[in-house]
């Protein structure tokens, strides 16, 4: 199974009849995010980086300075999702997965967004300390992030991460998704895709073992609601887990919509 891309995946189900509603929606995302963020950080006076963005940059043309990172280049994502050339972003960044984004980008920043990101991260908690690392230092500056909330995706069924897990995850420097992970991602979303049950086990086990074989896979490592999420990262901060970090927003799941969003801010 070859994922879209995360902002893709995420919002493909906004889709009704034609393609001119799933533009309309996905501009609404885009239009929210940016509220969103412009709330928080001046992004006209700004540098920031985005990850993930592909074709649905949170800040516009016009909006101020932003870069872009991603697993796969431009050329790479628009062929691989049919997608419109002019619509996808500059990738100034190609990262690897199997190496940290500190020891990628050596630039900092105002302010980095994630918008579906890290669920697709085995090692949540080294990464948003990762992305921290990529801030100018001081107070006041961003780290914007977007989840998926699980109810209202093919993840529904899905037991939240727990942060005992996310701890663990931390412990073993995580950088490829687990077996369960794979397993239980490809188990629920071409299970559901496809009807109205998850698949049965020994094809998901199959599929699993082929992608770790393979050491291509791309998973929803972990899945959350609004709630869990925010006071996981509570809970990190508190503890300090997340140094250096708080909570400066925190935005709700709600109907007509498939994700939350948590904006961390330095002190």
């Amino acid at each position: 199974m070859h994922l879209i891309s995360p902002n893709r995946i995420a919002l493909v189900k906004q889709s009704t009849e034609t393609d001119g509603k799933l533009v309309s929606a996905r501009s609404e995302y885009q239009e929210r995010r940016y509220a969103l963020l412009s709330s928080t950080i001046d992004t006209t006076r700004s540098i920031g980086l985005e990850i993930g963005a592909s074709d649905l940059p949170t800040v516009r043309e016009g909006l101020g300075e932003c870069r872009y990172a991603d697993f796969r280049t431009r050329d790479e994502m628009i062929a691989m999702w049919g997608l419109v050339p002019d619509s996808v972003c500059p990738v100034d960044y190609v990262l690897s997965r199997d190496r940290s984004i500190t020891e990628q980008i050596s630039d900092r920043f105002d302010y980095v967004i994630a918008c579906h990101v890290l669920e697709h991260i085995p090692d949540p908690i080294s990464y948003l300390n990762g992305l921290k690392s990529l801030l100018f230092s001081g107070a006041g500056k961003v780290i914007f992030i977007s989840l998926p909330d699980k109810r209202a995706t093919l993840d529904k069924t899905r037991p939240s991460t727990t942060v005992e897990q996310l701890l663990g995850y931390k412990y073993l420097k995580a950088r490829y998704p687990s077996f369960q992970q794979i397993m239980e991602f490809h188990r629920h979303w071409v299970g559901y895709s496809n009807g109205k049950k998850p698949l049965q086990l020994s094809e998901a086990f199959d599929y699993a073992v082929s992608k770790v074989q393979s050491s291509d896979a791309d998973a929803h490592c972990h899945v959350w609601q609004d709630d869990v999420f925010h006071d996981q990262v509570r809970e990190l901060i508190a503890e300090s887990f997340l140094p250096g970090l708080e909570i400066a927003h925190f935005e709700r799941f709600y109907l007509g919509t498939n994700e939350f969003t948590l904006i961390l801010r330095t002190v």
